[in-house]
């Protein structure tokens, strides 16, 4: 007997976003003065006005033949294990979605609810239906070759995807492939024989580079594309976003657990992927969609609920017989060592001042008052630590250095204040973390973040507390990724200038990583006293850092550990996790960095996760949290975030907050805060209120 399940909830605002024509209101914003345009900008407001109001007006009438929640698929023939009724109810609505325009859409069920098995079952039953060949010549064009489904995901995730195919489905119903760096060289049309072709990211973005447009995978239409982990793609500048989507294929999926990381504009990409016309243009959604107004939010709850399906673990425990253990989130709060705080507030101190130079250059630039204050503040701050660096920098040669690379800076720069509130996070770990180097592996998601939420400051300007939007205002863009990367780089402290001036050693401990941080000796005090005391847990710990991660496992020298992070080899990846995965054996403690362990993988052996810093992404912690908390889990899950008091680490925990509001508010078609971190909130960092 079919299980219904009731529809997840949905807010007041997202009804009536769906039930009415509020979506569809003809003005783009409610103070749009269209009798101030040009001709040219009026002709080409209308255009946008007659094709939004047009698609919107489709898309709310298709709810119509929408699957209602209490329709259930039969498991397709050649499964071997039983489908839930969530899964049964999503192939449902991903059949509906593959007959509407456009043809797919965003599969956005939390992490850990059994998408790839949802997906793949779609695939199966697709061709159980069909009576065509998969592979075939497109009579409606030149020799365009039809191929089958391509999914595309992180390399890390395409073994498990394989063994998905093989454990889930009877022998030799699919024809499965890989397509990579050894088999780049076959034909479109031999590629196209099977049923399912996966690739890498890596190597999609690759042969775009290449401008090859004889690759199979652009030279193929497929059927069906699938992008896992789709949140990859959310920056739309990227290679690896502009690569996905050129593809072509008659149908098209986004398969995320997060579809919002940073702001709305992430969905955007999403949209772009699937061809959403007109809204795959920037243009026509900042203006029609993205322009924080109430018209705006109805017609991206119309979006959403028309073109994407998201249940939680929660809806699905509160309205069905679906069950998962509970998860508990703890919250250490931690206070620095009188060693590492006094370290915390010397570079607390210089990058306040740091900070303040930045301010009055605005104001300078602003003419909001004398610039020759902005020159009075900083010369004074840096000549008397230059004059009197002994007694500020006495314990701290490794401070001293950091504040040379700094001193001599004639404008301050957005990557300056990166740099610096990367270091401060780096100190609430472990001090010696600042001696590490920059690089583009390991600032992306600040730079991608940060700028975005400084509403790309410096080059762009800081956004004041009211964030403000206006269709006639310039966007600026910031510099890419690499570019700041390669800025900040230079700002890197690293010892050789210690070998150099052997006057700048000390005696002091907490730089070097022999020293135990506080944060160190709280986790293995859980761990030897509260935690792994006996039986058959096993914990992750997990951070942004690997060389933090490799600093806490020289405290764990009596437990068998293992680390996994992205300078571990991809083959041997899988031998750790199904290692660590072995109930009666393995590693009890698992060590992943937040970007190798934080999409796809399955880690249930584990019930304890420990996040031992704070990101600027909540997301990012949600996925890694969610490698534990997934279906088939048995114990009770327990998260531990560890926080430091009085330091950056708490205003982060505050930007998380409006971060994920962000992303409730797109489900539930409410109006969003601003994503962006404030003069306000940076003045409270740096301790300016």
């Amino acid at each position: 007997m079919n299980e219904s399940i009731i529809s997840p909830y949905i807010s007041q605002s997202l009804k009536k976003s769906t039930n009415s024509r509020s979506a569809l209101s003809k003005k783009a914003t409610a103070d749009t003065n269209i009798h101030a345009m040009s001709e040219k900008a009026l002709n080409l407001y209308l255009t946008q006005q007659t094709m939004t109001l047009d698609v919107l007006e489709v898309l709310h009438k298709s709810l119509d033949t929408c699957p209602s929640s209490g329709v259930l698929m039969e498991d397709p023939e050649g499964l071997v294990v039983s489908l839930m009724p969530h899964q049964k109810h999503a192939i449902a609505w991903l059949s509906w979605r593959e007959s509407q325009e456009p043809c797919g859409g965003i599969l956005a069920d939390d992490m850990g609810l059994g998408k790839t098995l949802t997906m793949i079952s779609l695939v199966l039953k697709e061709k159980q239906d069909s009576l065509l060949s998969i592979v075939s010549i497109d009579n409606r064009s030149n020799d365009v070759i039809i191929g089958g489904t391509l999914i595309v995901c992180p390399a890390s995730l395409l073994s498990q995807w394989e063994n998905e195919f093989k454990t889930k489905l009877k022998p030799e119903l699919l024809k499965v492939a890989q397509f990579n760096s050894i088999n780049r060289n076959i034909a479109a049309i031999e590629l196209a024989k099977y049923d399912v072709v996966m690739t890498s990211y890596n190597i999609i973005m690759w042969d775009y580079k290449k401008k090859n447009d004889s690759s199979p995978l652009f030279y193929i239409k497929w059927r069906r594309i699938i992008l896992d982990e789709a949140h990859q793609i959310r920056n739309k500048k990227t290679q690896t976003s502009l690569a996905v989507c050129k593809t072509k294929s008659i149908y098209r999926w986004a398969i995320t657990g997060t579809p919002i990381h940073n702001k709305e504009a992430d969905f955007f990409t999403l949209l772009k992927f699937i061809r959403c016309h007109p809204f795959d243009d920037w243009n026509v959604w900042k203006r029609w969609v993205g322009n924080n107004d109430d018209a705006g939010k109805h017609r991206l709850s119309l979006l959403v609920k028309t073109l994407m399906l998201r249940r939680t673990k929660q809806e699905l425990s509160k309205y069905t017989t679906f069950k998962i253990p509970t998860k508990k989130v703890h919250e250490i709060e931690i206070e620095l060592s009188k060693e590492e705080r006094n370290a915390y507030e010397r570079v607390l101190q210089f990058s306040s001042n740091l900070f303040a130079t930045y301010l009055y250059d605005k104001a300078a630039k602003e003419k909001v008052f004398d610039p020759s204050i902005k020159v009075q503040c900083k010369v004074q701050y840096f000549q008397e630590q230059s004059q009197d660096k002994d007694k500020i920098f006495k314990d701290h040669p490794e401070l001293l250095m950091l504040f040379k690379k700094f001193k001599n800076i004639e404008e301050i720069q957005t990557h300056h204040i990166l740099v610096l509130l990367l270091r401060l996070r780096q100190i609430c770990c472990h001090p010696a973390l600042i001696k590490g180097s920059i690089n583009e592996g390991n600032i992306n998601e600040d730079v991608e973040s940060i700028p975005e939420d400084l509403n790309e400051v410096s080059e762009c300007g800081l956004t004041n507390s009211d964030s403000f939007n206006n269709e006639n205002t310039e966007i600026v863009e910031c510099p890419n990724i690499i570019d700041l990367s390669k800025l900040m780089s230079r700002l890197t402290l690293n010892e050789e200038p210690a070998i150099k001036n052997p006057e700048l050693y000390s005696d002091n401990n907490i730089f070097k990583k022999t020293w135990i941080s506080t944060k160190i000796k709280v986790i293995c005090d859980l761990l030897k006293k509260n935690i792994l005391i006996g039986g058959t847990d096993k914990a992750i710990i997990v951070s942004e850092w690997p060389s933090f991660l490799y600093l806490i496992r020289r405290s764990l020298a009596h437990y068998k550990t293992e680390m996994f992070s992205g300078a571990i080899p991809i083959v041997k990846r899988d031998k750790i996790i199904r290692e660590f995965n072995n109930p009666v054996g393995g590693p009890q403690i698992l060590l992943l960095s937040l970007k190798a362990g934080g999409v796809g993988l399955n880690l249930m052996a584990a019930n304890h996760l420990f996040l031992m810093d704070v990101h600027w992404n909540p997301q990012m912690e949600a996925q890694a949290s969610d490698r534990v908390y997934r279906v088939g889990q048995k114990k009770t899950v327990n998260i531990y975030k560890f926080i430091c008091s009085n330091t950056i680490e708490k205003r982060i925990l505050d930007i998380q907050i409006k971060k994920l509001q962000i992303a409730d508010n797109l489900f539930e078609g409410t109006s969003a805060i601003t994503s962006k971190i404030t003069l306000d909130d940076l003045k409270q960092i740096f301790q300016f209120q």
